[in-house]
């Protein structure tokens, strides 16, 4: 009885903890933390805060990935959007567009420390770095942290409010593409 007691009690504060964190109505699986991740994020320029670019992330084959579907200029306007996209990533293998790979990818959720571990790519330097991914449910923002060992970066990214045209994914055709070096 004294070794049931604990898991009771880790199973009640599972279900609390699920229950008010529960998926948006839009999310495309019950996974209590991980399926709000799924969508459209804005990402600030580290330097200035602005907005810089828009990224769907989303799910395929149990790991999730994250995509630039829009890039917006200095001065606040969208220049380039997944459907009519110029700007490339010169020190990636191939110069690809910079919306069509994935800029973070693998991401795998570990419920105990309820985050996502996998690996993000610089575009404009082609590295590779580690990355920890998060939800803050109480103010619906994703924090995204690049990482070399105990150093890294963090930006703090929150939902899009609306999307440029031509930015919208269409999902049946998503497949992950990994940039290489």
């Amino acid at each position: 009885m004294q070794k049931i007691l604990p898991i009771i009690f880790s199973l009640c504060l599972l279900t609390f903890a699920c229950s008010e964190s529960r998926p948006t109505a839009n999310a495309q699986n019950a996974d209590c933390p991980e399926a709000k991740i799924e969508g459209y994020w804005t990402l600030p320029d580290p330097s200035s805060g602005k907005p810089d670019s828009i990224v769907y992330a989303y799910q395929n084959g149990g790991l999730r990935f994250c995509r630039m579907v829009a890039i917006y200029n200095d001065a606040g306007k969208i220049t380039d959007t997944l459907a009519n996209c110029s700007q490339r990533a010169k020190k990636i293998k191939g110069n690809p567009k910079l919306c069509e790979f994935d800029l973070v990818w693998n991401l795998k959720f570990d419920a105990k420390d309820k985050k996502y571990s996998g690996k993000i790519t610089d575009p404009d330097s082609g590295s590779t770095y580690d990355c920890d991914v998060w939800l803050d449910p109480k103010n619906d923002t994703l924090t995204i942290r690049g990482k070399v060992l105990v150093f890294g970066e963090s930006l703090v990214c929150k939902r899009a409010a609306s999307l440029p045209e031509g930015a919208e994914v269409k999902t049946k055709t998503l497949a992950p593409l990994i940039p290489s070096k």
